[in-house]
């Protein structure tokens, strides 16, 4: 670290929550003058972009670029974004030296996944962060478009807003701790405890995993295998040779979106989404554009075509 002073990093920590954490330190400013102060905009702490002010700032003050890489890679969500992600903008965004581009980097389709619409909190990991390091804040793993429940407490369901009031927490300026009581309301938050089908589940293992057997950014260990084992997948289920991809995809994506719904992969989406008609998640596009759909898109279409487990291609 150089002459600019950042709290440290929590296990799982999202970047985010450690900067507002660093923010709201300094009791003689204002929120917004101080952000600007540290990194020159006064940006919402959203959960959407991969690419922020605020992670910028940060990442400039860690001199070791293999640390620079592991804070990216562990708490932010690039560990499971990086196998889509084009090599050249990791090397140019972990380089000291940064190249300035017209167009920030997102995340595919950020708008139509509902873990990007407001920060997510399990109840049960606020009292343990409290009681363990005296403190609570937002991890980065429940904030994967893959989870629905928290990995620690699989029977408890991610928190993303108050039951009473409906209240969502978006700006991590305005709400820098997760709580288990609502903010605007004060009423207790309480889980949800629906059982997910095994599918689901699925999901959110191989998402986890992604995550966190991403050993480098630098080497995308699933990009080219996940890609490549969907188009082997369906090869083998209908004769694909002589059928033009757009053929096959009339047939299987209605099935698809019928077995998609039926799982329970609606609750990963924002409302009203469609699994037949959405470029998001279209066959054709997951096989031929692969980063410009979410790894998500891979994971539902590997698993609706019979895939154990995205080991099983390593």
């Amino acid at each position: 670290m150089t002459n600019t002073f950042f709290p440290v990093l929590q296990p799982d920590e999202h970047v985010l929550s450690m900067f507002v954490r660093r923010l709201h330190l300094n009791a003689c400013r204002d929120i917004k003058v101080e952000q600007r102060v540290l990194s020159g905009k006064a940006e919402s702490l959203l959960v959407g972009p991969i690419e922020h002010s605020a992670l910028l700032t940060v990442l400039n003050t860690i001199e070791d670029p293999v640390e620079r890489e592991r804070v990216l890679r562990e708490h932010t969500l690039c560990g499971f974004y990086s196998h889509s992600l084009r090599q050249k903008w990791i090397r140019s965004f972990l380089s000291p030296i940064r190249v300035k581009r017209n167009k920030e980097l997102f995340i595919p389709h950020a708008s139509k996944l509902r873990s990007t619409g407001s920060w997510r909190w399990c109840n049960e990991c606020v009292k343990q962060d409290k009681e363990v390091y005296g403190l609570s804040y937002w991890h980065v793993e429940h904030q994967l478009p893959t989870s629905v429940t928290c990995s620690k407490h699989v029977n408890k369901e991610l928190v993303s807003q108050c039951q009473s009031c409906g209240f969502i927490v978006r700006d991590l300026r305005n709400t820098p701790y997760p709580e288990t009581q609502c903010s605007e309301c004060e009423c207790d938050i309480i889980h949800r405890n629906e059982p997910i089908s095994s599918d689901l589940l699925w999901l959110q293992e191989q998402g986890l995993a992604l995550h966190r057997n991403c050993s480098s950014l630098y080497k995308s260990s699933y990009s080219h295998d996940m890609n490549y084992e969907v188009s082997l997948r369906v090869s083998k289920l209908i004769e694909f040779k002589g059928q033009e991809l757009w053929r096959v995809q009339e047939k299987l994506q209605p099935i698809f979106s019928e077995w998609a719904n039926d799982i329970g992969a609606d609750t990963l989406f924002i409302d009203g989404f469609s699994f037949e008609d959405d470029i998001a998640v279209s066959l054709s596009n997951t096989i031929l554009k692969n980063r410009k759909v979410s790894p998500l898109s891979h994971l539902l279409w590997l698993r609706f075509l019979g895939a154990e487990s995205i080991r099983a291609f390593q």
